[in-house]
Formats: structure tokens, sequence, C-alpha cells
């Protein structure tokens, strides 16, 4: 995956091969929807991404409580790192992996285990 840093409103050309079908994801990449949260997570061609996303109370200048997610997904793994204490009660309820090789058949949330 690369970045592309680009200002609102600006258009950017991208050098693609015809054979290759980008991914274009802005930030955050954990989009909020009405009643909940979804991560999209676009693989590299070795099968790996990482990225992170930042939240706030979104009152005043100075947030009282934030949280900062970080994730990576290696080795067919996603991991988070949670930092802050902010919560907005929104569940994460979709998770989206675009170019895993071939489908999960075990997910572990927490320490539980479901099959697939």
């Amino acid at each position: 995956m690369q970045k592309v840093n680009a200002a609102a409103g600006e258009n950017k050309t991208l050098d693609v091969p015809l054979v290759h079908q980008p991914i274009h994801a802005t930030r955050p990449r954990l989009r909020q929807r009405t009643l909940f949260w979804s991560l999209l997570v676009a693989l590299d061609k070795n099968g790996q991404a990482k990225g992170e996303f930042y939240l706030d109370d979104g009152i005043g200048l100075g947030p009282n409580a934030t949280k900062n997610v970080e994730f990576s997904f290696t080795n067919n793994t996603l991991h988070a790192t949670v930092s802050g204490d902010y919560n907005d009660a929104l569940p994460l309820a979709n998770i989206t992996i675009a170019g895993i090789s071939s489908r999960p058949h075990r997910v572990s949330v927490n320490s539980g285990v479901s099959q697939l």
C-alpha cells in the first residue's frame, strides 16, 4: 500500500499498471456510520497493512478525551493497539480485508474464538 498526500479537492494522477485494481481509501479508514464503525484493511502485495486512527470528543480545540488505535495486519493476523480512554459507545461492526488470499476458518477476538 502506498500513501498519497492530497489536499481537500486536489486531483492526483496515479501511475498504476493496467493489471492492478487500486483501492482508494481516504482517512479515516475507520468510517463512522449512524450506529456503528466499519474498518477497511487494504493489503499490499506482501499481504500486509498498517494504519491508525485518532478519535476525540469533537468539542473545543483541546479535546478532553482522546483515543488512538494502531492497526497492523501481518501473517494473516489483524492486531490493534489502543491508547487513550475516549469512548464514543459505537461498536466496531464490520471488518473488511481487501486482498486476502483465502477465506478465514476462524476468528479470535479478545481471546475468544469463533469458527466460520
